[in-house]
């Protein structure tokens, strides 16, 4: 991944590249530590807990923004191999820090929305990462950047389809099949 980060970056941005890398890090570390806390108790990883801890974290990152953004989060409390875990928290990660970068300018409000919930019918698990920010532009709709390139692996890692619509706000939806613990 550093090496990815590397060559997408060059020598410009050195600095962002860099802070992008250690939240990558971080969405994966954290999922070590959650299951190391967990190994007596469950069978699993707390898939709730590793959410909205991984989201706090990303929080502190963007916490120089003068706008506080709002990240409301519905998720279902239930355990999940640390594969899929990790798979999930690159997925939440990348899209959460491309909506602190990309997507609140003139917006008075910012909001994040990360709901994951069980879609009955089918037996799959739903992933919705949402904002109320600007959208994304017609220019930028092509997704060649790192930060696609990580969604689109994760999210086939975890076997899941997902659709992305980018007017007027942003939307991620995954759906995928859940892996025991």
């Amino acid at each position: 991944m550093v090496k990815m980060q590397y060559r997408a970056a060059g020598k410009k941005d050195t600095t962002r590249s860099l802070l992008e890398t250690n939240l990558r890090r971080n969405a994966m570390s954290l999922v070590h530590e959650i299951l190391y806390d967990n190994t007596k108790k469950y069978q699993g990883l707390s898939i709730n807990k590793y959410i909205t801890e991984l989201v706090n974290n990303l929080k502190e990152m963007a916490s120089g923004d003068e706008r506080p953004i709002s990240i409301n989060m519905d998720v279902a409390d239930l355990f999940m191999d640390s594969r899929s875990a990790v798979s999930l928290g690159m997925i939440i990660s990348e899209l959460v820090s491309n909506s602190f970068k990309h997507a609140f300018a003139g917006i008075d409000s910012p909001e994040i929305n990360i709901k994951l919930a069980p879609v009955i019918e089918n037996g799959y698990l739903c992933l919705t990462v949402s904002d109320n920010g600007n959208g994304i532009t017609k220019e930028k709709e092509s997704g060649t950047g790192l930060g696609r390139k990580f969604v689109d692996i994760f999210s086939r890692q975890l076997e899941g389809t997902y659709t992305i619509k980018i007017s007027p706000h942003f939307t991620y939806e995954l759906q995928f099949k859940i892996f025991e613990p």
